[in-house]
């Protein structure tokens, strides 16, 4: 286009793009520059005339701000046979916004985002909405300050008459649920939410749709919640994320109602909060529903220090909570969210009724129910308030089982824990806040998988960790052993805080051994863990009980109330190495009876003689101590097995624990 539009020279080599309904050129008139857009008469909306646009242009130039774009002059041509209009305006001397999608830092985002808050609150302080922003309507000047191009011309446009397919997605791309259902009537709300699609794009190089076409991208408008810009990006604050993810927010009431609003937030510093719990070798007994007695023994006698209640548990056995709310040990719960999502959660009285359950007997809670950042916040706000309310000395963020990375529960269970830490940050400063991570196994070998797991896991890290792996027990072999505790002691070392291995027994010393802060279990029970105990609806609670023996690191299932097979142990030639001189086993031997309460305390008396004698060693000794322990284990096993006596059937993991422990310390 070489010509000359009412005194405006504009020459082909002046092209400087395509926007999404007219070419604009630089243009020149009396020795200056100017910016000039050219668009097709049949481009307006049908009852746009030219006086209406007149109009429509000298409201538009009522506004005097030096980031927005000037109006000059409006009208129309011909050229070779077609009808356009024509609009001048100041030319700027700068890039479009998508120079800098995913190249800025989190800082420099945050001060382009006040900039353009700033100049689009200065439009719409003149009645006037944007309607049409999108990274190519921000120019950016060589000292980063944004300019606001195109604003209110989208009121102009009939988007159905472009028939570029690109041209129409990359303005959809934009809009708001209700902009395209009705552009007519929507209000500033809607250009906030341009703002909210433009800022994730710059913070993750990618738009929050993945559309191929207009009717599927106005669908994913509609319905689509996006992912959290962490999934794409993990190193973005968790204050920006959720600045974004708000102004994404459906519905224009859960958005910020004004500009002022999302700038407080933006510039908004959540003060450090420093980890409260240090590493120390801990035991954490995770006690049943019916041992209320059998604990406030051990809190007298000081056998426990560190307690878990299911949270469950907590509306029917209040009165083992009363226990637990004033024995002034630590006391944590597992806040039962991974139970949740299997439909037998309707069968359990106790997880219906938590205030977190999905209310009613049909649907479990699905990831659906964690879209939207105020689905997430209110969520969080839910467990960890009925955790205050039950008098929990540590708070546990709610969590829910993974079957891998891919799963899309891997990236909601992060952002529920980086809500209630945020959370526990502005109400509970001072109450150490628990993560979970409940999740197969299987691959943690693969070093891709360890590593994103504790690349994401690290950065967000809570005070502490609670893992549940699938499956860790007694039958597990020496590589999965190996991967799970190496990825757990990865954990606690990159983040310095202590990471607890749930529901292990014998080979949680080992664990312990090689320096893990902290396991758990139950008092002779719940020493094992797979995705099934979450979906079982039998009452595993009630096998027969289990006699601890520390010399062997095994468990020795009694007939009930028959120690017979104690007694046979006792009567061999290492039987005084094995007997335990306990006061709750004098009755056993003497008697030759044994009950669930004795074994249940010989149990915390002989955990607590394990963990304090860890305690006092260094972590040099506590290896050598535990395969010390191991080969004892395995020499007793044997001279009780040439004495035709089975502590069990099958002991082959005593060399499968001492293989591990040997691995850590080579």
């Amino acid at each position: 286009m070489n010509q000359q539009i009412n005194g405006y020279e504009v020459r082909d080599e002046w092209f400087l793009g395509n926007g999404s309904f007219g070419a604009v050129y630089k243009a020149s008139k009396d020795n200056k520059f100017y910016a000039i857009k050219i668009f097709r008469t049949e481009y307006v909306k049908s009852d746009f005339g030219k006086d209406r646009i007149d109009r429509e242009i000298k409201c538009l130039q009522k506004i005097n701000n030096p980031n927005v774009v000037k109006f000059y002059e409006f009208g129309n041509f011909k050229s070779q046979g077609f009808d356009y209009f024509y609009l001048v305006m100041d030319y700027i001397d700068g890039q479009p916004l998508t120079k800098y999608i995913g190249i800025l830092d989190e800082k420099k985002i945050k001060g382009l985002m006040e900039a353009v808050l700033k100049t689009l609150d200065s439009i719409h302080n003149n009645d006037i909405l944007h309607r049409d922003l999108k990274p190519q309507n921000i120019l950016i000047k060589s000292d980063l300050e944004p300019v606001i191009l195109d604003f209110g011309l989208a009121k102009l446009i009939d988007y159905s008459s472009i028939t570029q397919t690109g041209d129409q997605l990359g303005t959809y791309a934009y809009m708001s649920p209700e902009q395209v259902v009705d552009s007519k009537n929507i209000d500033k709300l809607s250009d906030y939410f341009a703002l909210g699609v433009i800022f994730y794009q710059l913070i993750t190089g990618k738009l929050p749709y993945d559309a191929t076409n207009t009717p599927a991208l106005i669908d994913q408008i509609k319905n689509q919640y996006p992912k959290p810009p962490s999934d794409i990006n993990p190193a973005i604050s968790n204050q920006l994320e959720n600045v974004i993810l708000k102004l994404l927010e459906k519905q224009p009431y859960r958005r910020y109602q004004s500009v002022q609003e999302i700038i407080s937030a933006v510039k908004s510093q959540p003060s450090p909060v420093k980890k409260l719990l240090g590493i120390k070798t801990s035991y954490y007994v995770r006690l049943l529903h019916t041992e209320k007695e059998i604990i406030k023994d051990g809190l007298n006698l000081k056998l426990v220090d560190n307690i878990i209640f299911p949270a469950n548990f907590f509306k029917k056995y209040h009165l083992t909570v009363d226990v637990l709310k004033k024995s002034k040990v630590t006391f944590v719960t597992d806040p039962s969210t991974n139970r949740l999502t299997y439909t037998a959660f309707s069968k359990t009285i106790g997880l219906k009724e938590l205030p977190y359950s999905s209310g009613n007997d049909v649907n479990p809670i699905q990831k659906k129910d964690f879209h939207s950042i105020n689905q997430i916040q209110s969520y969080v706000q839910k467990v960890l308030e009925y955790q205050i309310a039950n008098g929990n000395t540590h708070l546990a963020a709610p969590f829910f089982y993974i079957r891998d990375i891919n799963d899309e529960w891997f990236n909601i269970n992060l952002k529920l824990l980086r809500e209630s830490i945020a959370y526990r940050d502005l109400k509970y400063k001072d109450m150490p806040v628990w993560g979970g991570i409940c999740m197969n196994i299987e691959n943690w070998y693969d070093d891709d998988v360890k590593n994103t797991i504790l690349n994401r896991y690290v950065r967000w890290a809570p005070d502490g960790y609670f893992v549940y792996g699938d499956s860790v027990g007694i039958r597990s072999d020496l590589a999965k052993l190996y991967h799970y505790a190496d990825l757990l002691l990865k954990l606690q070392k990159s983040t310095s805080i202590p990471v607890v291995a749930c529901r292990v027994n014998g080979v949680g010393l080992v664990f312990l051994a090689t320096g893990l802060a902290g396991i758990s279990s139950g008092i002779s029970s719940l020493d094992n863990f797979d995705e099934s105990i979450l979906s079982d609806i039998n009452d595993r609670y009630s096998m027969g009980p289990r006699y601890y023996i520390p010399e062997l690191l095994s468990m020795i299932s009694l007939e009930k109330n028959v120690p017979t097979k104690l007694l046979d142990i006792a009567k061999s030639s290492i039987g005084n190495k094995l007997k335990c001189n306990c006061d709750f086993c004098k009755s056993i031997y003497e008697n030759h009876v044994s009950t669930s309460k004795n074994i249940k305390m010989h149990y915390l008396v002989r955990k607590k003689q394990e963990i304090d004698e860890l305690s006092k060693l260094s972590d040099k000794d506590k290896i050598i101590f535990i395969i010390d322990k191991l080969n004892n284990a395995i020499n007793f096993d044997k001279i009780l097995r040439d004495e035709n006596i089975k502590i069990v059937n099958d002991t082959s993991y005593l060399r499968v624990w001492k293989s591990l422990a040997e691995k850590f310390r080579n």
